[in-house]
């Protein structure tokens, strides 16, 4: 039997069972190296599908930008440039819409035409420093959308 020993030796058989054999590892990498490799490969995997999920152009969410008007008035030259947002759903799909002014005192309600409408502005020539307007746009479903805006000039001397 003693011809059979290095065969067990090699087989681990004659060893003390408290005391396993020590292997060598396959890439000579210590327990902490491959645990830092492993957090930094799974580090990557979640930065690219982070970098994925930015960049990922799906269908558009709802949002308040596509249904908002987004009324603004701007001074130009003495006059007023009233603008919106002509790719918001409800202009784009607009029956009929209304600019009601209020210039100082006076008051006036103004049919738009849809094709002012989808241009998105109109230009306003204003009698005192003190104007609000208020666009009005009714959808064909009869869906109503409405927004303000006041501009305050200063006063020419």
């Amino acid at each position: 039997m003693a011809g059979h020993k290095p065969d067990a030796e090699k087989m681990g058989l004659d060893r003390d069972p408290q005391h396993p054999p020590v292997r060598e590892e396959s890439l000579g990498l210590t327990t902490n190296v491959r645990t830092a490799v492993f957090w930094l490969a799974l580090i990557a995997i979640v930065a690219g599908l982070w970098a994925c999920v930015g960049t990922w152009s799906g269908p558009p969410l709802s949002s308040p930008a596509s249904t908002a008007l987004e009324l603004k008035a701007e001074r130009s030259d003495g006059r007023l440039v009233l603008k919106w947002n002509r790719e918001a759903d409800v202009v784009r799909d607009a029956q009929q819409a209304t600019l009601t002014i209020a210039d100082g005192d006076h008051t006036e309600e103004v049919p738009v035409d849809l094709g002012q409408l989808r241009g998105g502005s109109v230009v306003y020539v204003p009698i005192t420093s003190d104007v609000s307007f208020r666009l009005e746009v009714v959808s064909r479903q009869g869906e109503s959308r409405s927004e303000s805006v006041r501009a305050f000039l200063a006063r020419r001397p």
